[in-house]
């Protein structure tokens, strides 16, 4: 690891870090404050536990990997993205985080070889899966060690009235995954799905015996968080 695992970068200053090695100017302008919305709430969940290994699934700019890798986490992340799309080599090279590119969404997806995780964190993410989101949140369980715990964060539709997206409410109306079948893309719609409390807690408990789920105050996102 390079970066100082004594150094404990707030969230600020991962998130400056961040945009000094962002490809474009896309994270400053825009990103970074709907980083503003959740990340806080996060940071102070996961400022209680002790570092271990932790798989973050769709990282985004690598806010959150750059942060807990400078709390003494073991980071690795997946995208289903190339390096340099979003986070940038010179952003690993400097906090030593591995970067893997694989699709969470599938079943056969190559992600088991990477051992268990003590902490996995899905930010964001399951809003805009075009798959059937149980499959993903499947693959997140089997990469959880025993007493793990599961992070993810959604939307919350009561706070986004005006976002329609081609699944409305339901996800279980979105397809399931299928060898041979392309993968549905809606170019004008970023969200396949919104969720609320009731819905994202019955997704989880798909794969999860015990669930969590609340807004936290001040932010217009559902937190969901769950134990293996």
């Amino acid at each position: 690891m390079i970066v100082d695992p004594n150094a404990c970068f707030t969230l600020e200053e991962a998130q400056d870090l961040v945009a000094e090695h962002a490809p474009n100017s896309y994270y400053t302008e825009h990103y970074r404050q709907m980083e503003d919305d959740y990340l806080p709430h996060l940071c102070a969940l996961l400022d209680r536990h002790v570092p271990g290994r932790a798989l973050e699934i769709g990282p985004g700019w690598g806010t959150m990997a750059l942060w807990l890798a400078s709390r003494g986490w073991d980071v690795t992340v997946v995208d289903s993205v190339d390096v340099g799309h979003f986070m940038t080599q010179e952003l690993l090279d400097f906090s030593g985080v591995q970067y893997v590119r694989e699709n969470i969404e599938e079943p056969s997806a190559g992600l088991l070889g990477l051992g268990t995780y003590s902490l996995v964190v899905m930010t964001q993410v399951i809003p805009h899966l075009r798959w059937r989101p149980t499959c993903a949140i499947r693959n997140c369980r089997a990469l959880m060690a025993d007493g793990g715990l599961f992070v993810t964060t959604a939307l919350d539709c009561v706070c986004y009235p005006g976002l329609q997206p081609p699944h409305g409410t339901d996800w279980r109306s979105i397809p399931e995954w299928e060898e041979g079948i392309e993968r549905p893309n809606f170019t004008e719609a970023m969200e396949m799905c919104m969720y609320s409390a009731a819905t994202l807690k019955g997704l989880l408990g798909q794969a999860f015996g015990k669930v969590n789920v609340w807004r936290a105050e001040g932010s217009t996102c559902l937190f969901g968080v769950c134990r293996h």
